[in-house]
């Protein structure tokens, strides 16, 4: 009922009410630190719902749930949004390491590569979830080969073909879909 109002009230969709409202009681019922550092405007409403959101994993463990919001209190004021949430990743990893690994490991069986989603003007966008050393192996091997692709300003001066235009986004684009092109042919 809350949710209804909230969402009539604010001029915002049902789901987004509901999510509010939920939030509100997560910072009442369970992180009432975060709820007293928001009530005395030393951090604010995105910091709170980051604080929620990264600390669930140890819902089931309320006493290590507030150990590590109180960490994270400590300096959540002085924090970006983006160093909060990877400090609160951190600290929520190592507070409970076993339950960090088997979220790792259910996240890596969730790995996928989409099919493409059409856009505007012929062109596409893929997605690709991967365990994050793959991800960085992935992208250091795109990044590598579009570099050397790219040669220095001294060495297109002599050579006689033409200057490299494509820019480093282009060029890792157009190597990773060459080598689609090259498996495709193989």
């Amino acid at each position: 009922g809350a949710a209804s109002v909230i969402s009539a009230e604010l001029r915002l969709s049902p789901t987004a009410a509901v999510a509010r409202v939920a939030l509100s009681c997560e910072l009442v019922q369970e992180l009432p630190a975060t709820l007293a550092q928001l009530a005395a405007g030393r951090i604010d409403g995105y910091r709170a719902r980051i604080i929620a959101e990264q600390t669930r994993p140890l819902a089931q463990h309320p006493g290590l749930r507030r150990r590590v919001e109180a960490e994270l209190l400590r300096r959540a004021h002085r924090q970006t949004a983006t160093q909060l949430r990877a400090a609160a990743r951190k600290a929520v990893a190592a507070a409970d390491p076993a339950s960090a690994e088997e979220r790792h490991q259910t996240a890596r069986a969730g790995r996928f590569v989409s099919p493409p989603c059409p856009e505007p003007d012929g062109m596409a966008s893929l997605l690709i979830r991967l365990p994050a050393e793959d991800a960085a192996a992935l992208f250091t091997a795109v990044d590598a080969a579009a570099r050397h692709t790219r040669r220095p300003a001294a060495r297109q001066e002599r050579a006689s073909g033409p200057k490299e235009e494509r820019t480093l986004d282009q060029l890792r684009a157009d190597v990773l879909a060459g080598l689609a092109w090259s498996a495709l042919r193989a």
